[in-house]
């Protein structure tokens, strides 16, 4: 997720308003940041994925994100 001397910080968000959790990845070549959240979400919540200031994504073809609705 990050090139040399870059970082990469993000945060998982419900409406906007409540941080779920936060990740964070070092300023290494192949560093990895995981942000892991089960959340019972009522109908029309959102969740989304924002980056810190300043921080921004470098996997080329290996960034992921998934998410799951568990019934």
């Amino acid at each position: 997720m990050s090139r040399s001397s870059y970082t990469y910080d993000a945060k998982i968000m419900r409406d906007n308003t409540t941080e779920l959790c936060r990740t964070h990845a070092a300023s290494q070549n192949q560093a990895m940041g995981a942000c892991v959240a089960m959340v019972e979400l009522p109908v029309g919540a959102t969740v989304s994925v924002r980056p810190y200031s300043g921080s921004y994504v470098y996997g080329g073809k290996y960034t992921s994100f998934s998410g799951h609705l568990i019934n």
